[in-house]
């Protein structure tokens, strides 16, 4: 479809009291990255126009810090 959310956090995720994972934020503005630069794939590190895979890539990095409970690599970045 065409959508990207392009500031996929851990700030934009809201887990309700039904344990059903909601993702805040869709629709402020549309193509642009806000994602945070740790959250961004390293191939976009100038904050280049978002697609689909800056939106994966937060959301495979949201998801291993909350299941090992550590910053994947040597140390989290700045």
């Amino acid at each position: 479809r065409g959508q990207v959310h392009g500031a996929l956090h851990p700030g934009t995720l809201l887990v309700a009291r039904t344990g059903q994972l909601k993702v805040l934020g869709f629709g402020l503005e549309r193509g642009t990255v806000l994602t945070p630069p740790a959250f961004r794939p390293p191939e976009q590190p100038d904050g280049r126009t978002a697609h689909v895979a800056t939106d994966l890539y937060a959301a495979a990095l949201v998801a291993h810090v909350v299941l090992t409970g550590g910053w994947p690599g040597p140390r989290k970045p700045a």
